[in-house]
């Protein structure tokens, strides 16, 4: 069974409600680092399914909408580990304390909270970090059974 992802929202560019479409940066930085097609490898979906505006120096993020999302994925038994893309995703999902990798269990389900791989975040310039993303998402795509590699591993 494959891991689902989970996005924010479709990006002011998108043409429609496709999580990680291909051509998007975010799709493209995760295929470079697993070395496949995110896309064929994982499933996807967004907790909104619009770009929701600007809010500051970020986006907008209707907190209220999202939870109902999330709670939908979870009510779903499609998928037995869900990726969270991001510090409002977790949150949506009631992960907002979560580190980054560390797996937190909700029923049956596995899921892990991940940085968001836009352009505008500085996590993604360590290449210590991106090592440990590159091997956390290569054992997820391989495995899909929750037996991940933990990023916050020394």
């Amino acid at each position: 069974m494959k891991a689902l992802l989970v996005g924010q929202a479709p990006s002011r560019r998108s043409d429609g409600k496709e999580a990680f479409p291909k051509g998007a940066r975010s799709a493209k930085r995760l295929s470079t680092l697993i070395g496949g097609d995110v896309r064929r490898l994982f499933d996807a979906e967004n907790l909104l399914d619009r770009w929701p505006g600007k809010a500051g120096k970020g986006d907008s993020f209707p907190i209220e909408i999202a939870r109902k999302k999330a709670i939908e994925l979870l009510e779903t038994d499609r998928h037995d580990i869900l990726i969270l893309f991001g510090r409002k995703v977790a949150e949506a999902f009631g992960l907002g304390d979560a580190r980054w990798f560390e797996e937190r269990r909700i029923g049956r389900r596995s899921l892990y909270a991940v940085p968001h791989p836009s352009g505008i975040n500085l996590w993604w310039n360590d290449r210590t970090n991106v090592e440990k993303a590159r091997r956390f998402f290569e054992e997820v795509a391989r495995e899909g059974n929750g037996n991940v590699y933990c990023g916050n591993e020394a």
